[in-house]
């Protein structure tokens, strides 16, 4: 090559030593060229590699954000479910029956921390009606591992916070939940703090159904489960009084029987006494009538 490119320069009138270095560099930046050709492939190859990297790490990371680990649910009488990812942020949300379905149509949640999530919830749920005085809030968690009881003593404060914060009185009930237990309740549409209520209805009240008591507030179920309660024990109290009266008549007709045996005795006792008077009259009139055949003789 680079003698090709000093017989190019013959035909040029120039210094010997200045065509040498002209071609030489010449020569130099065609090899330059020919090897930096292979770079463009490099690279590509480079950026695919690079863009497979992300697409497969962005996969996990979708994965490992949006996998649940922990359960929610959120019953006053709007019912809502909330499902949470390794981050306690929410990534999924249910309504259970019609009063959740309006809340959640209103309030944006999603992606949030549970403990922010749960004081919208309740600064709606409050605002709109939903909390009677003296009511009820029910919270379940289902989350596994030591992370329940710290969730549950956090969802405590929360829930008074939000109870002082708009002066409002109610029972707080937040407890943990098996994975069994809020499978069922989920089958039957319930949270599991309401299907757990209907539960201890049917025990004293087997009329009742999931289906007919979905409609109403644990409150009111639980207030239905005192009132079977009671009625079942002051049945049962009848049924004790009904039965002791009834072997009152057992012992009435064995008290006869005891005189009727007091009765025998006197009169064994007293049958003796008059035969013995008997016997006695006989003798006498046996020595009045010897007496007086001594007399005729």
């Amino acid at each position: 090559m680079e003698h090709e490119l000093r017989s190019a320069f013959d035909k040029i009138h120039a210094d010997d030593a200045l065509k040498t270095r002209t071609a030489r560099y010449l020569n130099a930046e065609i090899r330059k060229h020919d090897h930096t050709g292979a770079r463009p492939r490099f690279r590509l190859a480079a950026v695919c590699a690079v863009i497979l990297l992300f697409v497969l790490a962005g996969g996990y990371s979708y994965n490992l954000f949006f996998t649940p680990t922990t359960y929610v649910d959120i019953d006053i009488n709007p019912s809502i479910g909330l499902t949470l990812n390794r981050f306690e942020r929410v990534v999924d949300v249910s309504a259970f029956n019609d009063d959740g379905a309006v809340i959640l149509s209103e309030a944006n949640i999603r992606f949030k921390k549970y403990d922010e999530a749960m004081r919208i919830l309740l600064d709606m749920i409050i605002s709109k009606g939903y909390l009677i005085e003296d009511g009820l809030v029910s919270v379940s968690v289902q989350a596994g591992g030591n992370s329940e009881n710290d969730m549950l003593e956090w969802l405590n404060q929360v829930i008074a916070a939000s109870l002082i914060e708009h002066h409002t009185n109610a029972e707080t009930d937040v407890f943990i939940v098996t994975t069994e237990v809020r499978l069922t309740a989920y089958e039957h549409h319930l949270t599991p703090a309401k299907y757990l209520a209907i539960c201890e209805l049917q025990a004293v009240d087997p009329t009742a159904t999931f289906e007919s008591c979905s409609g109403h507030s644990i409150v009111e179920i639980r207030e239905r489960t005192r009132s079977h309660g009671s009625n079942h024990h002051n049945e049962e109290n009848d049924s004790q009084n009904t039965d002791t009266e009834h072997e009152q008549p057992g012992v009435d007709e064995h008290e006869p029987g005891n005189n009727h045996d007091i009765t025998d005795v006197n009169g064994i006792e007293e049958h003796p006494q008059d035969n013995g008077g008997n016997h006695h009259g006989e003798n006498n009139e046996n020595q009045n009538a010897g007496v007086e055949h001594k007399s005729d003789h």
